[in-house]
């Protein structure tokens, strides 16, 4: 397929076995009752799906029909085409722009409710919009992770309504790069992140995506096998992303003593725990577990943690005592995320993640602190690793107490090092105040400060 076959309007695909077709879905408005049809053939259940969906967010003034242009001969095969429909009444109903549909392709299933689910495909229809270059694949977050690898522009949202919202704003929020950023300073540093929404699909589709690009270290992997063997479980062959929700049981996440077995928590080891709107209790007891064994490892510990703590809270007073308690790196998430291509974003992990081991391979790296997030709160110790400028110095000296300033230390070091500075380059006010972007629960001794 060539560049002049690219179809205008909203671009969605049908399927031919292990090939795809991009088609363009539009709208006309008739004297009928409402209706889906491809070529004059009524569709599927999957676009009432869209159509009950769309009549929510944006209820019809004249009825209208949908059809799909050059869909080609044969019987039509699209699964998640309902996502393009839904969007095509969208425009037609005056809730979005056609322009702001430039580029994208959508392939993803629209329920009643909303919310985007998976459809079949998604890796075949990646292939066909990677051949022509310059587009953006839409898709529902349970298929951001499998498609990390496919160096495309991915983009997702939980539900209809919060992608047109991005589709409109996407060029006034920086919302999105601070999320994105948030995760790679999570994954880079083994920083503890705290994601404030209401989607937890979305939150764990960024998480597992930018895991899926980081290279699952020797002795991670080795660590892993033997606690993975002791459940008779398959090793992971990947950085490992457990995500556990409220409903779980103490046993489970922290595993037992007598006999020792390990729980969630330690089958995160070397990866991510993601905590999707757990209580006050399991909060706390996960934080406690995780940052000890870190802290310890060169005590020997009973069983690995986790490389990095991620926890998806609805906004309130749980989140933001969980910011000011635990939390390094606290981020709202937007309404819909976008992430770049894959290869670039693997080579900058590996480049960060190897400066860190560089930086504190003095400490004893294989026995020590093994992570930017892991090195205690001590001035003296991180002014001989991580040196700040003079200018710098006045700026963290303006963070009240002293957990604060250490803890911009460390995030600012870890953002240092994915922005490829030496590791013996001073920590300078750019790099603080980056830093300072991604921890809104920091105090400061001046409200004005950051406006400055």
């Amino acid at each position: 397929m060539t560049r002049t076959e690219q179809p205008a309007g909203v671009v969605s695909a049908t399927l031919a076995g292990l090939d795809a077709r991009l088609v363009r879905v539009a709208t006309r408005p008739t004297r009928e009752w409402e209706t889906f049809a491809v070529s004059g053939c009524p569709l599927d259940d999957a676009l009432a799906r869209a159509k009950l969906a769309i009549d929510t967010l944006a209820p019809a003034t004249q009825p209208s029909r949908v059809w799909f242009v050059d869909a080609g001969p044969g019987p039509l095969d699209a699964p998640g085409i309902g996502l393009a429909c839904a969007l095509a009444v969208a425009v037609e109903r005056g809730a979005l722009r056609a322009d702001a549909l430039a580029r994208f392709v959508f392939w993803a299933d629209v329920q009643p409710d909303g919310s985007l689910s998976t459809a079949v495909g998604a890796r075949v229809v990646a292939d066909v919009v990677r051949e022509l270059g310059d587009l953006r694949l839409v898709v529902a977050p349970a298929d951001v992770a499998v498609l990390a690898d496919t160096n495309l522009e991915i983009v997702t949202a939980a539900t209809l309504g919060d992608l047109i919202a991005y589709l409109r704003n996407r060029d006034e929020s920086s919302a999105t790069d601070h999320a994105r950023l948030a995760v790679e300073c999570m994954l880079a540093g083994g920083h503890d992140l705290l994601m404030v929404g209401s989607h937890g699909e979305l939150a764990n589709a960024a998480v597992e995506h930018f895991a899926r690009l980081v290279d699952f270290e020797l002795d991670d992997a080795q660590r892993a096998a033997k606690i993975y063997g002791l459940l008779g479980l398959d090793p992971p062959r990947r950085m490992p992303v457990r995500v556990v929700g409220r409903s779980v049981k103490p046993a489970r996440l922290l595993g037992q003593d007598q006999p020792a077995r390990p729980g969630e928590i330690h089958l995160a080891a070397g990866g991510v725990l993601v905590l999707d709107g757990c209580t006050r209790a399991t909060l706390a007891a996960s934080w406690s577990v995780a940052r000890r064994g870190r802290l310890d490892a060169s005590e020997g510990a009973r069983f690995p943690t986790p490389f990095a703590i991620a926890t998806r809270l609805q906004p309130g007073r749980l989140a933001n005592e969980h910011a000011n308690r635990a939390a390094d790196l606290v981020v709202t998430l937007p309404s819909g995320l976008s992430f770049g291509p894959g290869d670039a974003t693997r080579t900058r992990l590996a480049l960060a993640r190897s400066r860190q081991r560089e930086s504190l391979a003095w400490t004893g790296y294989r026995t020590g602190y093994r992570c930017n997030a892991a090195v205690p709160a001590s001035g003296c110790l991180m002014d001989q690793l991580w040196p700040l400028t003079d200018a710098g110095r006045v700026f963290t000296e303006r963070v009240e107490g002293e957990r604060g300033r250490l803890m911009l230390r460390r995030v600012a070091r870890t953002l240092a090092d994915l922005g490829e500075r030496d590791v013996a380059e001073p920590l300078g006010v750019d790099v603080l105040a980056m830093a300072a972007c991604l921890m809104p629960h920091l105090r400061w001794r001046q409200a004005s400060l950051l406006a400055r």
